[in-house]
């Protein structure tokens, strides 16, 4: 019988430099280490059977990441929370696990928008509040996408995909931003497309390396309604 679990996880510290695909290789490693046999995918080149929700930019931190496997294993979800935190480094942290119903959608599908924490220096002159709020009023926002075929940076339209401005700060000389952005397919925006184009805007010039990304938590649709990723699995019980 097979059985299917999700965890959510934080990234942060140093792990912040890992890259998306050494985090899937972290973790089939430590699912080897505590005993946990993932299902394989079928076919000529079979694959541990665990996704990771939506992958994470390097240099980028968060407190809330999801991923789900499946195995034909039953665990108790806090000794396999327990276990799993032992064998995994410094800034991996499991947050909850949970047994949750088999599904042909996956957790990676569920997801639609990302919330984050975007913190920018600004330097000795700070621009008033106001200046930046103007930002956001603005009819139109391009933002510079590169393309992965040509490499080359392509402007693109991006104010519908900011669907919530929920904090504007300026503490000091840094400016920090919380902000809900679209993370589904063509439609994902990353943090620091937003960053550059508001530096832009300010007229300050734009590092990437200066800024400070915390993805705070995931989002999917269901029951009508936008809702945090865990809300959108149902849990399955014994």
């Amino acid at each position: 019988m097979m059985y299917r679990y999700m965890f959510k996880f934080s990234k942060q510290g140093e792990m912040r430099l890992l890259s998306h695909l050494d985090l899937q290789r972290l973790f089939h490693r430590m699912f080897r280490r505590i005993g946990v046999d993932l299902a394989h995918t079928k076919g000529y080149n079979p694959k541990p059977r665990m996704y990771i929700a939506l992958p994470l930019s390097l240099g980028f931190e968060s407190v809330s990441e999801y991923a789900e496997f499946l195995t034909e294993q039953r665990f108790d979800t806090d000794s396999l929370a327990d276990s799993a935190n032992a064998a995994l480094p410094k800034g991996i942290r499991i947050l909850d696990a949970r047994k949750i119903e088999l599904s042909p959608k996956t957790i990676p599908a569920l997801v639609e928008y990302a919330s984050y924490d975007i913190s920018i220096p600004l330097g000795s002159a700070p621009p008033a509040t106001g200046v930046v709020e103007s930002f956001f009023l603005q009819d139109s926002i391009i933002v510079n996408r590169r393309d992965k075929k040509t490499k080359k940076n392509v402007p693109r339209e991006a104010k519908h995909l900011i669907t919530d401005v929920q904090k504007i700060e300026i503490a000091g000389e840094t400016l920090n931003i919380r902000t809900v952005l679209c993370a589904s397919g063509s439609e994902t925006m990353n943090p620091l497309q937003l960053a550059e184009a508001l530096c832009a805007f300010l007229g300050i010039e734009y590092k990437r390396e200066t800024c400070r990304i915390v993805r705070l938590e995931l989002y999917g649709m269901c029951r009508d309604a936008v809702r945090p990723l865990s809300d959108c699995v149902e849990p399955d019980e014994w």
